[in-house]
């Protein structure tokens, strides 16, 4: 039986035969899961284990006893949320002192464990809702040398049987979370108990609340990164026919979900500054007049988060980014796919704000009627790379030429909107612009693989010859920017 509070967190399991108490739960105000009893199933009522969690933020750091004694600590990889590195076990640790490294596998479950020796001492086997089974197939319980973590890298409650979300408990034998959704029904699948819309194998939840699409994201770059090494690669310099299509295919995927996850990510990041939460992105995401009755709106109202004193400033200020919205539009959104990890400085708001005017005296060109959609897409893909050309200079670069022809390591040829060259270092990058839903092409991919690979490129033809390169020798680029503007 389970047992909740009023906020729907799960405060306790007991057996359903005779009502004995099996494990309780405390949180935080956060919601962070601070401290777990564990009872004794041969003495009901008696408490057999108590552990307290101390967090850096959503992780959890340290484990400690009742009294206070730390069994527990933990070391966590930058890349990703639950990817612990390792596990130190200290004195007060029932197992006692040890440290153990734990190794994933793309869909962030903990498929293994070693030792400071490097020997493994305890495997794990996973389905795909997270029965989790041991080397000799057999359902699998408590962890035999203490560590917590196992399916898409969650703590799991061998008492129970149960894997702790975050904000929300899960059952890997009903593939169900035990409580309702406490957003709303995200991907509307009828279901608030869902676990990532039934997909478990390519998507993740680290936080009960919603699917992620990291897990996915890092098994196809994991392929990427297996096929671009292998042995043919290495031995004659180019790909195989069979590998290089299927790299085009994982290349294609990962970057339509590059670009859903940086949007998302750069869009959480501004919303938490006052200023656009004040604006509610009116004036980025919406029609004009919406921003501008918005504007009005707040303008007369005189009623805003900062009191009637600012009231007018930010009507006004609605009013003149709903102008502003007819341009700004299509080019934010640009950049926010682009973007790979926000504005993180006073820098990238200033280059973005030199691009944005620039889009604003160069607005993209609108369809003519009747006009041919090849024809348009020419013209599109050429105010792109003017728009590419504009954002590399904003950042420092020199533009060395255009529309650059390149032999790649497989014989292939392929043409590079821009060269640029790095005034500091004296490097030279490969930059591609692309408009709308627009993908890189077979060569370009190619091109990128082998920059990423540290291998090298030969120019060809005239232009090449005009931007200062030597037909026919080999260069290194250092960089492979591809620039993504989606106009609406």
């Amino acid at each position: 039986t389970y047992l909740y509070d009023y906020k729907n967190r799960l405060l306790g399991v007991t057996r359903a035969s005779d009502g004995a108490p099996v494990a309780a739960y405390l949180y935080d105000c956060e919601n962070r899961r601070t401290r777990k009893v564990v009872y004794s199933e041969a003495q009901p009522g008696v408490v057999e284990k108590e552990t307290r969690f101390f967090y850096d933020g959503w992780r959890v750091c340290e484990d400690q006893s009742a009294a206070g004694a730390s069994e527990l600590t933990y070391v966590y990889s930058p890349v990703y949320l639950d990817e612990p590195v390792q596990l130190r076990r200290e004195a007060a640790n029932p197992l006692g002192a040890g440290e153990l490294w734990t190794h994933q596998n793309a869909r962030a479950d903990v498929v293994s464990v070693t030792d400071a020796s490097g020997a493994v001492v305890e495997r794990r086997f996973f389905d795909d809702f997270g029965k989790t089974y041991d080397e000799t197939k057999a359902l699998a319980g408590a962890s035999s040398v203490g560590n917590p973590y196992g399916f898409q890298g969650r703590r799991f409650d061998p008492e129970t049987g149960l894997y702790y979300f975050r904000n929300r408990f899960y059952s890997p034998d009903t593939g169900r979370f035990l409580q309702r959704d406490p957003v709303w029904d995200a991907g509307n699948l009828g279901g608030q108990y869902t676990f990532v819309g039934g997909t478990p194998a390519s998507l993740t939840d680290s936080s009960g609340l919603a699917a992620e699409r990291a897990a996915k994201i890092k098994y196809i770059q994991s392929e990427i990164d297996r096929v671009t090494d292998s042995a043919y690669y290495k031995i004659f310099g180019s790909f195989d026919s069979r590998e290089l299509e299927y790299v085009f295919k994982l290349k294609r995927e990962l970057e339509s979900l590059k670009r859903t996850e940086w949007a998302a990510d750069l869009r959480e990041r501004l919303e938490k500054t006052e200023t656009f939460r004040q604006v509610s992105w009116t004036a980025l995401q919406f029609h004009p007049g919406v921003a501008m009755a918005s504007g009005a709106y707040t303008l007369g109202s005189g009623k805003t988060a900062q009191g009637e004193e600012t009231s007018r400033a930010w009507g006004a200020l609605e009013i003149v980014l709903g102008l502003a919205a007819g341009y700004g539009t299509g080019f934010m959104r640009g950049q926010l796919e682009r973007a790979p990890s926000g504005l993180s400085s006073m820098d990238d708001v200033r280059r973005l704000n030199e691009s944005r005017r620039a889009f604003v005296l160069d607005p993209p060109p609108v369809r003519a009627s009747g006009e041919a959609q090849i024809r348009f897409n020419k013209r599109m893909g050429e105010w792109g790379e003017v728009q590419s050309g504009r954002l590399a200079e904003s950042q420092g670069l020199e533009l060395r030429g255009r529309e650059i022809t390149f032999e790649l390591p497989s014989g292939k040829r392929t043409r590079s909107d821009w060269v640029t060259v790095d005034p500091e270092s004296s490097s030279f990058g490969i930059r591609e612009a692309k408009t709308g839903n627009a993908v890189l092409s077979e060569g370009q991919i190619e091109m990128q693989l082998t920059i990423e690979r540290g291998g090298t490129v030969i120019p060809r033809g005239k232009r090449a010859e005009r931007a200062g390169l030597t037909p026919g020798v080999p260069i290194s680029p250092s960089t492979f920017t591809v620039d993504r503007f989606t106009p609406q």
